[in-house]
C-alpha cells in the first residue's frame, strides 16, 4: 500500500543517515475494520443527502427550485467537509501513537 511504500522510505532515509530519526513520524497502520466503517459512514450521509434532494424535488408547493448548479456546490461542500473530519481522525491517530512513543 502506500502508507508501506512511505513507511520504507522514511526507513531507507534514516538508514542512510539522510534524515534525523526523531523527525521520522511513526507510521500507524489503521485496522481494515475501521476504513470500512468509515468509507459506510461516508457514503450513508451520501445517501441520505441524496434522498433528502429527492424528498425536496418531489415538494410541489415549493416557492421557487434551486438550479443544478447550486446543488453540485453544496454537495461538493459537504463532501470535502467529510473528507476534512476523515483526515483529523487519521491525524489524531497518529498523533496519539506518536504521543504514546513519548512516555
Amino acid at each position: 500500500s502506500q502508507g508501506e511504500e512511505l513507511h520504507k522510505y522514511f526507513e531507507f532515509c534514516r538508514d542512510l543517515g539522510v534524515s534525523n530519526a526523531q523527525e521520522i513520524p511513526k507510521f500507524v497502520r489503521i485496522p481494515e475494520a475501521d476504513v470500512i466503517h468509515l468509507d459506510e459512514l461516508v457514503r450513508t450521509e451520501e445517501r441520505d443527502n441524496q434522498r433528502e434532494a429527492t424528498e425536496t424535488d418531489s415538494c410541489e408547493d415549493l416557492p421557487e427550485r434551486r438550479n443544478d448548479a447550486e446543488e453540485e456546490e453544496e454537495e461538493e461542500e459537504r463532501e470535502i467537509e467529510t473528507k476534512r473530519e476523515l483526515v483529523h481522525e487519521i491525524d489524531d491517530l497518529i498523533n496519539l501513537d506518536q504521543n504514546d512513543d513519548h512516555q
